[in-house]
């Protein structure tokens, strides 16, 4: 995969609207780079659509483009109900939008692996019917 800029007029593939719990951690190479004021915002994400290409989510502050980090989805699970815990897969942010003033941006996400374990298991889980968990309520930060 390339870690440049992309500019595709069109989207590869299919999204799916999701409600999942997430945090983030920059890559270590970045992490200088990119800090947080309140260290608990990190933890109070919403990952809000899947597609076999990437992510979005829902976050209380910006995220700057092509910072890559690992996303953990938290207590993960299938359409039955088995829980698969915490799930991590590494991206990097091709986006990131002002979608609301209280703050809230949409980061758009490029898995970095789209072919690794971890990131077909969360496609697959987060596509199946009736796999869609609980609506996520960013509190701390009064963001929806």
């Amino acid at each position: 995969m390339s870690h440049d800029p992309i500019s595709a007029g069109a989207r590869q593939f299919q999204r799916h609207a999701t409600q999942f719990r997430a945090r983030i951690e920059p890559h270590p190479d970045q992490a200088e780079q990119f800090r947080l004021s309140y260290s608990g915002f990190s933890d109070d994400l919403a990952v809000v659509d899947v597609s076999a290409g990437g992510i979005a989510l829902h976050s209380c502050f910006f995220v700057p483009r092509n910072l890559r980090m690992a996303v953990t989805i938290l207590d993960l699970k299938t359409a039955d109900g088995r829980q698969l815990g915490d799930v991590t897969v590494r991206v990097v942010v091709r986006r990131c939008l002002l979608v609301d003033y209280k703050p809230t941006y949409q980061v758009g996400m490029q898995f970095i692996d789209p072919t690794g374990t971890d990131e077909q298991m969360f496609v697959q889980v987060a596509t199946d019917a009736g796999a869609l968990s609980k609506p996520v309520q960013l509190e701390a930060a009064g963001a929806r």
